[in-house]
């Protein structure tokens, strides 16, 4: 069936059973999907239940948006996506802040800064120490200060202070 089609038929449902009874409607497939859930969990059922409460609520949910209204739903919807991705962001930065407090590592960078306080150089760096390979991360300072030295066979690449 073509979507085009497919918005027909969730009006023409919404046309026949009115919006209060659709509602909850919506409210039934949602208990049903977390019962799916719960059971899927505990082993008694398997994805293709979850498959088919999952696509009850989807089709309900396509007939909810019009009853809430297409636009209106959009930009609730953005709104709470970027929030979600923002949030993502500031637990992704206060990991690497943890992670570089927990082993007293600190980078003096210069590099401009994004809109969140990193810069890419720095950015760039706490990536490529998380995925090296211990042998190419090398501790150093005798100062009392340490220091990360990244390295490759006869050369080094990033001294990180």
């Amino acid at each position: 069936m073509e979507y085009a089609s497919k918005g027909s038929v969730f009006q023409q449902a919404l046309d026949k059973w009115g919006h209060d009874a659709q509602m909850e409607m919506s409210v039934e497939e949602c208990a049903e999907w977390t019962v799916a859930v719960k059971h899927y969990k505990r082993g008694r059922v398997g994805k293709e239940k979850l498959a088919e409460e999952l696509a009850d609520n989807a089709i309900m949910l396509e007939q909810m948006k019009d009853v809430v209204g297409r636009e209106l739903f959009y930009a609730a919807f953005n709104a709470k996506l970027e929030r979600l991705a923002e949030t993502l962001r500031e637990d992704n930065m206060h990991r690497k802040l943890t992670q570089q407090e927990k082993h007293g590592l600190r980078l003096i960078d210069r590099s401009p800064v994004d809109k969140h306080g990193w810069s890419k150089c720095a950015d760039g760096i706490y990536k490529a120490l998380k995925d090296l390979p211990a042998e190419l991360v090398e501790a150093c300072g005798d100062d009392g200060t340490r220091k990360v030295r990244l390295t490759a066979p006869g050369k080094t690449i990033v001294d990180w202070t």
